[in-house]
This record gives structure tokens, C-alpha cells and sequence, in this order.
């Protein structure tokens, strides 16, 4: 199922999160950036291992520098993707620009969201094909 035209009143984001209104409003806090090999965020390579990136701290108008510039970020590619709720508790300044739960999310699932993550990279990151062990709304904005 695909949304695709959400009430600009209730997405705020839509039309706010710009490259200047993002590094104005949380470009000073500190977050967890997946440093990937090739992009990839957990997966499990030719060994059989389950393998997960490395986590750095860092400030995130350095992840942006380093997501835009891919040559001072050409060994790793820099993924916000850390989860359990990053969203609420590194960025909570952008929960005003989304709404609290999704009313389709909402009914289908009978509760409020359990955890809201914000995962930012670009063309060259992405997930392996897996099964969560919970339910799973998404929003790309």
C-alpha cells in the first residue's frame, strides 16, 4: 500500500525538511551514524557471519558533510539507521514535522507506535531482504 497524498498539515516535513532547515535545527546533535561496508547495514557475508557496521557518534551536520561529500567518505558509507526509537530520543526537535502515529498504522495494528526511527543515506545505502519479528510501517519522505 502506497500513501501519496498526505495532509501537508499533518507531514509538515514534506515541505520543511530542506538541506539548510535540517542542519539549522538539529546539525549540532550528536547521533549514530552506521559507518557500512558498500552501504549495507546488517547482513550476512560469504562466512556465514551476521555482521553489523560500525557505529560512530558525531555531530549531524558531519554525517551530512559526509553523506553529500562521498569523497571525504569513500572507505564507508555513512547511514543513519541506528534503531529503537532513534528518532525520539537523538532528534526529537523533528517530531513536530511528523504526526505522532499514522491513523492506518493506528487501526491495522491496534496501538500507537512502540518506536519511531529516522533512517537518512543515500543511493548507496541500503538493507538485505529480511523478516522482522514485529510490525513495520515506513514513511519515505
Amino acid at each position: 500500500l502506497v500513501l501519496t497524498e498526505l495532509p501537508l498539515d499533518e507531514w509538515p516535513c514534506l515541505h520543511r525538511w530542506t538541506n539548510q532547515y535540517l542542519l539549522g535545527v538539529v546539525g549540532d546533535k550528536q547521533v549514530s551514524v552506521n559507518m557500512t561496508a558498500g552501504g549495507l547495514g546488517d547482513f550476512v557475508d560469504a562466512a556465514g557471519l551476521f555482521v553489523k557496521p560500525l557505529e560512530e557518534q558525531m555531530r549531524f551536520a558531519d554525517f551530512w558533510t559526509l553523506l553529500e561529500d562521498r569523497e571525504l567518505g569513500k572507505r564507508e558509507v555513512p547511514y543513519l539507521s541506528r534503531q529503537n526509537d532513534s528518532l525520539r530520543e537523538e532528534l526529537p526537535e523533528l517530531l513536530k514535522d511528523v504526526p505522532n502515529a499514522v491513523s492506518l498504522g493506528v487501526a491495522a495494528f491496534g496501538n500507537e507506535p512502540e518506536a519511531v526511527n529516522m533512517w537518512i543515506g543515500d543511493d548507496r545505502s541500503m538493507s538485505t531482504c529480511h523478516k522482522d519479528h514485529y510490525e513495520n510501517l515506513y514513511a519515505v519522505v
